[in-house]
């Protein structure tokens, strides 16, 4: 069963509407201000043959915080393959701001994961997602991701990544390095190359027609990643108080 958030604003406050799948979403605050939700794994996730499907709707001028609870470790598989698709629809004027906890691709796990985000006319998508190759002492397994993004029906990012061990070991993918932080931001202020926040091995790129950057961290330490200050602002800047 897909996993359903649906978020509108309804005399002046937010109204948000859920329906569990695989992944249960808690609904933790609502006002007028924003709905933050938070997403909770029914079961252990993600074995092999594990589908999991995510849609969230962000309605017009309304503002969605979403969290992952923890991070999701992908097992050995056997031989079968997981998979995590995820359709966000940004109406016009809506933002979403969307902290991914790391996942965790162990030996023996394949897992294709996909991503469609649609937005409206002045909509803002701020995401993190961050990929660990290996649990203590793997290699870890194989991983396919897509992430496909558009502003007012105009794709923007089409991104396609095929990780599997033998290809993200080659020279100019990802080499040595077993985690891969990632800070997209569609609509929105997003830092610079060369910013503090930015620096040491974290590069960003624009996306086509100004519409935003992605801006990515490689390394051998999710802790090391200078991301973690990048979002620490991003994430102040979208609780703040809009002006009336």
């Amino acid at each position: 069963m897909t996993t359903v958030i649906q978020i509108g604003l309804v005399n002046g406050r937010h109204r948000c509407v859920v329906r569990a799948g695989l992944i249960r979403p808690q609904i933790c605050y609502s006002g007028p201000d924003r709905c933050r939700v938070g997403l909770v794994a029914t079961r252990a996730l993600l074995l092999g043959g594990d589908e999991v499907e995510l849609q969230v709707d962000v309605g017009p001028g309304s503002a969605l915080e979403l969290f992952d609870v923890a991070a999701t470790v992908a097992y050995d598989g056997r031989g079968r393959q997981a998979s995590w698709v995820v359709g966000l629809s940004v109406g016009d004027g809506a933002s979403v701001l969307w902290r991914g906890e790391p996942l965790v691709i162990s030996d023996g796990a394949t897992v294709q994961r996909r991503l469609r985000a649609e937005l409206g006319n002045a909509a803002t998508a701020v995401i993190r997602d961050t990929v660990v190759f290996g649990r203590f002492r793997q290699d870890g397994g194989d991983l396919h991701a897509i992430s496909e993004i558009a502003v007012s029906s105009r794709d923007v990012l089409l991104e396609d990544q095929l990780l599997t061990r033998s290809e993200r070991i080659r020279t100019g993918v990802l080499g040595d390095n077993r985690v891969m932080d990632t800070v997209t931001c569609v609509g929105s202020p997003a830092p610079a190359p060369g910013d503090p926040g930015t620096s040491g091995s974290a590069v960003a790129f624009q996306l086509i027609a100004g519409a935003g950057s992605v801006t990515r961290f490689l390394g051998s330490d999710s802790t090391a990643s200078p991301l973690h200050d990048v979002w620490e602002q991003l994430q102040q800047g979208f609780r703040q108080p809009q002006a009336s």
